[in-house]
């Protein structure tokens, strides 16, 4: 957590909450203090027990489970349209973005200009319901 010299941290506190990305070193002590119930500058001086919890790690695996019976088909080139949607890093925003950008098509046109050049198969779009 913090450069040592000698087993010793040498680190300030407000060098630790910046590292740390902390706005200040206030709120990095009430952190510190909600998870470890003292505050960071008695580490330094007592022989103090800390928590500490590994890196979330996310792993996702897909199988398939069961056979799936399929066949190749050729078919007449078709084209793909669409509307372009700049998505966010934060999954949380899109999940606001993309609802409203629907919205927004349907009103303004946009849906209807994409159905009329719609002449082959596949036919459909992707939408919310």
């Amino acid at each position: 957590m913090c450069r040592k010299k000698r087993g010793k941290c040498i680190e300030k506190v407000a060098e630790i909450a910046l590292k740390y990305g902390y706005d200040s070193p206030t709120a990095f002590n009430r952190a510190f203090q909600s998870i470890h119930g003292i505050v960071p500058s008695v580490t330094k001086k007592e022989n103090a027990t800390l928590k500490s919890y590994p890196a979330i790690k996310f792993s996702i695996s897909v199988q398939g489970m069961e056979e799936m019976n399929f066949r190749i088909e050729t078919k007449k080139a078709f084209q793909i349209i669409g509307k372009i949607c700049p998505l966010s890093k934060v999954l949380e925003e899109n999940f606001a973005r993309i609802p409203h950008e629907w919205d927004t098509a349907q009103g303004n046109g946009t849906l209807s200009e994409l159905y009329e050049l719609m002449n082959n198969k596949p036919e459909g779009l992707l939408r919310r319901h």
